[in-house]
């Protein structure tokens, strides 16, 4: 039997926003000026960095040169070279300087900048015009003194950090009057958006200004009023509403059941100067590596990829090696000691012993230096430390606040049960508890347990929020890069200094 069918004709034309008043229109032309020099403020922060760069790097050389040929810090020079080939040797240092910069993306601006992740850029820069400078001056005609290139840009690391400094801090000062922020609008009231808008509020100097929430009937207004945000219109008028508004960045916290919206919402400025970002509660649990494979010519989104699979684990394995060797031998005298004051602060081993659990559910043994009494969960069991632990000895309350008591963990990552970096290892019993209460926390044990993490950079350590934590966790193993190793140590080293929630 035939079935017939009704077919559905669909408008694809799009529909014109209605004329403004001629006031409105005026008003919205002059929010369009500044949305403009809004947006090309990133090239007028690049281009001032740029030029700011070259003339460290000059600086940063003339003063190396003086240093080795004009003065006996390295020895008496054999030959003091003419200045003007180090003149000469400037234009191609600057050139060397271009190459590297996009490798560590630092002429990119993103508002929302952080000192600490500016300043390891800047440093890996610089390491790699270092080495890419000697090794272009040992294959050249000419050479030239390899202390000089290695010292004029140790000069230049400083110079250009310090007008980084100045630079970044007139970007700050310019957020802080409105120039150069990002003028925002939130698409639906999914409740991650509260959180969201409430960090760009509290910090207005990161670049963002929260100007309204745009959202139709079905998903009501109640959501916006409870984080004082009025409503700009709704999203089958989103194209005017961001006209009138001078929006220049569109958040979207829809829930994925409405993805026909977001589609819609996408397609409408896929050919716009507005930026979209997406906020949902099902992309944001995405948080594992997204690879893309082919069969033929389908392509597939492999989302279950293994974390730090291949040539990730083997690089930062490399590192984990290397930092823990250096380590315990360079902090050997530091070890020593903190091992003979364990000794005779109180009765018991110096190394306490404890079983965690590390990549792919393995339990293995973890050591610290011994903070506590020997009985300390006789009475308790398993329990976490608390403010005044009572159970802590002397030394072992300093140890815990200074996070000194970690050291032997080193150990731990030299023979590869640990990383310097990662989710930071739980008792067996508390990995029982926590897997039945959080769907995703077997997640972060496809890593290695690290010594600190992200988490704990964040202040996330010791007796605190677990679903902060296994946020934390998951967003680390999803974005692992080399660089952000490193801002995780010096960040860790700034909280030990604060002693938040150590004890």
């Amino acid at each position: 039997m035939q079935t017939s069918t009704t077919e559905k004709t669909v408008d694809t034309t799009t529909t014109q926003a209605p004329e403004l008043p001629p006031r409105a229109e005026r008003r919205s032309m002059l929010a369009r000026v500044l949305v403009a020099f809004n947006r090309w403020f990133g090239e007028i922060h690049a281009s001032a960095l740029a030029v700011s760069d070259a003339v460290m790097i000059f600086i940063g050389f003339m003063i190396s040169y003086w240093i080795r040929f004009h003065t006996e810090w390295f020895g008496v020079p054999d030959v003091i070279v003419d200045i003007r080939h180090t003149y000469a040797l400037v234009p191609w240092l600057v050139f060397i300087w271009i190459f590297a910069c996009p490798t560590f993306d630092i002429y990119l601006y993103r508002s929302g900048f952080t000192w600490l992740h500016l300043l390891i850029k800047v440093i890996g820069a610089v390491l790699l015009a270092t080495a890419v400078s000697l090794v272009l001056n040992q294959l050249s005609g000419v050479q030239h003194s390899r202390i000089m290139i290695i010292f004029g840009w140790a000069f230049a690391l400083v110079l250009i950090g310090l007008a980084r400094v100045i630079v970044n801090l007139l970007v700050l000062a310019a957020h802080a009057r409105g120039v150069g922020v990002m003028r925002v609008a939130v698409v639906g009231a999914e409740p991650p958006a509260a959180e969201v808008v409430d960090k760009m509020r509290a910090h207005r100097k990161l670049g963002y200004d929260v100007i309204g929430g745009i959202v139709d009937p079905p998903f009501g207004t109640r959501s916006f009023a409870s984080i004082g945000l009025p409503v700009l219109g709704s999203i089958d008028n989103i194209r005017r509403v961001v006209r009138s508004h001078a929006i220049d960045q569109i958040l979207i916290a829809l829930p994925m059941s409405e993805r026909d919206r977001i589609i819609r919402i996408l397609s409408e400025f896929e050919t716009d100067a507005v930026s979209v970002r997406i906020l949902s509660s099902v992309i944001d649990r995405l948080t594992r590596p997204v690879e893309v494979g082919e069969i033929g010519d389908i392509r597939l989104l492999a989302i279950q990829q293994h974390p730090l699979a291949s040539w990730r684990g083997v690089i930062k394995r490399l590192m984990d090696f290397t930092v823990a060797l250096v380590g315990l031998v360079l902090l050997s005298p530091l070890l020593l000691a903190i091992a003979a004051a364990v000794r005779l602060s109180s009765p018991g081993p110096i190394l306490f012993r404890q079983t965690r659990v590390g990549r792919d559910d393995r339990p293995f043994t973890m050591y610290k230096f011994r903070s506590m009494r020997t009985d300390a969960e006789n009475d308790t069991g398993p329990v976490w430390a608390m403010p005044n632990d009572n159970r802590r000895t002397k030394i072992g309350a300093f140890l815990r606040r200074t996070s000194l008591d970690e050291l032997p963990q080193l150990y731990n990552i030299l023979v590869g049960q640990m990383s310097l970096v990662g989710p930071r290892p739980e008792r067996p019993e508390f990995v029982a508890e926590f897997k039945k209460q959080i769907p995703a926390y077997l997640r972060r044990h496809k890593v290695k347990a690290g010594l600190t993490g992200w988490a704990q950079a964040n202040g996330w350590r010791g007796n605190t929020s677990v679903e902060k934590r296994i946020e934390c966790d998951l967003w680390y193993i999803a974005n692992w890069s080399l660089s952000l190793d490193v801002e995780i140590v010096l960040k860790t080293i700034v909280e030990i200094f604060r002693a938040k929630n150590a004890y």
